[in-house]
């Protein structure tokens, strides 16, 4: 009996242990964040299960505390987890499900909305987008982002996108631009990536995301001893100003991908829109022998300047054909981009009378039509006045044609020439040799006869002072 009294009085004098769950805001915008913060008067040996969280909220960070109170000579500690969470979308969420060390804790209700209170900045958005289809392998597909607002980011980073079996890398530069958004001015930025499928079938783009710090206006409307709670004043004097952690995500995109015809032979240029086009300088007396400047301009829609193959224009027995210059460069306009090549090449026509300048063709494939198409820059024929010319004659006239910058250089140019030495200069050399060398001698032994009589005539005492 003694026995299970002792007991009693043991477990009734044993601390209670409590345990509870926290939210740092009860209303925020989606993109702002929110602790979630877990006290406990023991050790939190245990992390709490938030599986059940993920599907609403992106959780990211975790911070440990232990505080130490003493009152009255009781000792007493408690232990803090704290979580960062991101709501997804819109809504009222009861949080009653969440344990700590094995034991249910107190229910939270969190508000969701993008006007939470006391939010005097629109909420962060991300949004993603590709070009339009429809889509091949092989073919380049550009994946434009946009985030807004971005004024007030101090700091972040970005999760670039990922597709299995694509290849996906950066395009362009960043670009930063005011536009209207529910009535307000906004920064937004924008990034671009180019998607380049490699097998066909259902592709699906992993959603990017941002993460990053962004300044929190002051309500003017506040108190003072508010400003105070908050830190907020504490921290604009100290130069710091108040700041929250903010997330933003795009929704993930997928599209199906075709394969290119199994025909299909030479270089794979897919392309809803393909065009070839020329300019030429023709002199108004065309002779034999004389320079065509021409310029060859080929244009396609959807794909990026280094993916266009090079216009070939052929030779003739009538025509020769010196490539001179290439320049590529790419256009983007929203989420459409455009690339271009431009080819300059010198004719030189080799015979008088009429002559064909031949056609050129660039095959292509037509997305919309899902069909084989050729972007063509017809022949042309001219009139050429003067005979026939030799290859000798075209070798002599023809090299000045190209011109060629000589590279530039801060060094002069040194001639180099081979040459015997006669025997006089020989001889001349020779002398010259041996009078500068015993000239050198001379001078050394007299220096050194020098130096030996100042140290003969130096007295003992100040060689050895002590």
């Amino acid at each position: 009996m003694k026995f299970f009294l002792g007991l009693i009085v043991f477990f009734i004098t044993l601390p209670v242990w409590s345990a509870s769950v926290s939210l740092s805001k009860t209303h925020v915008a989606v993109g702002q964040s929110v602790e979630l913060i877990f006290s406990s008067d023991i050790p939190i040996t245990q992390a709490p299960d938030l599986s059940k969280l993920k599907s609403d909220f992106t959780i990211s960070g975790q911070s440990s505390g232990q505080s130490t109170t003493i009152i009255n000579g009781q000792v007493s500690k408690s232990y803090q987890l704290t979580y960062n969470m991101f709501p997804k979308r819109v809504g009222v969420f009861n949080i009653d499900f969440l344990t700590l060390n094995g034991n249910k804790l107190n229910p939270v209700q969190l508000t969701v909305d993008n006007t939470a209170q006391g939010n005097n900045t629109l909420p962060l958005t991300l949004q993603a987008r590709v070009s339009d289809g429809p889509y091949y392998t092989g073919q380049s597909i550009l994946y434009t982002i946009r985030m807004g607002d971005v004024s007030r980011i101090l700091d972040g980073s970005f999760e670039a996108p990922f597709a299995s079996q694509a290849t996906i890398q950066p395009f362009g530069q960043d670009e930063i631009r005011t536009v209207m958004q529910q009535g307000h001015p906004i920064r937004m930025l924008e990034k671009k990536y180019l998607i380049i499928p490699e097998q066909s079938g259902s592709l699906t783009i992993t959603p990017v995301s941002f993460i990053g710090m962004r300044s929190v206006p002051v309500d003017r409307q506040k108190s003072i001893a508010d400003l105070f709670e908050q830190g907020i004043l504490f921290d604009g004097l100290m130069g710091g100003g108040s700041q929250e952690q903010v997330l933003a995500s795009a929704e993930p995109i997928t599209i199906q991908i075709t394969p290119k015809p199994v025909d299909w032979t030479g270089w794979w240029l897919a392309s809803p829109s393909v065009t070839l086009t020329y300019s030429d300088a023709i002199p108004d007396n065309l002779k034999s022998g004389s320079a065509i400047e021409r310029t060859i301009t080929l244009t396609a829609k959807g794909v990026p300047a280094e993916a266009l193959p090079v216009p070939v224009q052929q030779s003739t027995q009538d025509l020769k054909v010196y490539p001179n210059k290439e320049n590529r460069h790419t256009l983007t306009d929203d989420d459409t981009i455009t690339g271009q090549l431009s080819l300059s090449v010198v004719l030189v026509p080799t015979n008088g009378g009429q002559i064909t300048i031949p056609a050129v063709q660039v095959p292509w494939f037509n997305t919309l039509t899902a069909q084989k198409e050729i972007a063509e820059i017809p022949a042309k024929t001219l009139m050429v006045n003067g005979p026939r010319l030799t290859n000798e004659v075209l070798q002599t006239q023809n090299q000045p044609v190209i011109k060629q910058q000589p590279e530039k250089t801060d060094k002069t140019p040194v001639s180099l020439t081979n040459s015997v030495m006669t025997a006089p200069q020989m001889w001349l050399w020779l002398i010259i040799g041996l009078i500068g060398g015993g000239l050198i001698v001379g001078l050394a032994a007299f220096i050194l006869s020098k130096i030996k009589t100042h140290r003969k005539k130096k007295p003992l005492p100040d060689l050895y002072p002590f």
